[in-house]
């Protein structure tokens, strides 16, 4: 199984409150369809649906996508948080990993890195791990490592095609954190986006790397 394959199952859990429900379709589009967030039907059945009630029931604050690409659907609650640019964080790992096993900073998905000694607040994280084992664990340290070999002008230029959010990754100083406390800003509405044109061979990858993801 591709690389890329392996790890992308993975990869869309790490989206904090967005759910992307992928179906194949026959149509090939390289961004999502408009009517995919303006569509009434996707607004009325939304409605229908109390998504807000598992926020409540927690406390806390957020929002959350749904889109069934088959249907050509939003289901969503918060639309106005959906449109609201946040810093990717652990999302943008996705995208990491990709420019990572491009640009050969590292071979694939089972390739180790050496863990540097220091401590970090997760036990799980303080031990050599591959890119498998670094995405389930969300461990920090491994795409930092990886963010510093691209290095500054790959990273931006990478970021830049795949127009990824609102592209900014800051100087050569931010290379290892600007996705955690930088400037980049992303929509949940641009996830989604990004997610589709990844389903969809649509990123500009060779094509090889993305063979057809399947919904289980």
């Amino acid at each position: 199984m591709n690389r890329i394959t392996r790890f992308i199952g993975i990869a869309l859990v790490a989206l904090s409150c967005i759910v992307f429900t992928l179906v194949q379709t026959r149509q090939p589009a390289s961004t999502m369809p408009q009517s995919v967030i303006e569509s009434s039907p996707s607004v009325n059945m939304a409605q229908n649906v109390d998504f807000g009630r598992h926020f409540r029931d927690l406390g806390v604050e957020g929002s959350i996508m749904i889109y069934d690409s088959n249907r050509d659907r939003v289901f969503q609650h918060n639309p106005q948080r959906n449109t609201t640019a946040f810093l990717p964080a652990s999302t943008f790992k996705i995208l990491n990993s990709l420019i990572a096993l491009e640009t050969g900073v590292i071979s694939d998905e089972i390739d180790v890195l050496t863990w540097d000694g220091i401590p970090r607040k997760f036990p799980e994280w303080n031990r050599d791990l591959n890119m498998r084992e670094a995405i389930k664990l969300s461990a920090i340290w491994f795409y930092q490592v990886l963010a510093r070999r691209i290095g500054h002008d790959r990273m931006q230029q990478w970021v830049t095609q795949v127009g990824y959010g609102n592209q900014k990754i800051g100087n050569n100083n931010d290379i290892d954190k600007f996705w955690l406390q930088g400037a980049l800003r992303i929509t949940p509405q641009e996830q989604i986006q990004f997610l589709s044109r990844l389903y969809k061979n649509d990123l500009p990858f060779p094509s090889d790397r993305f063979p057809s993801l399947k919904t289980s």
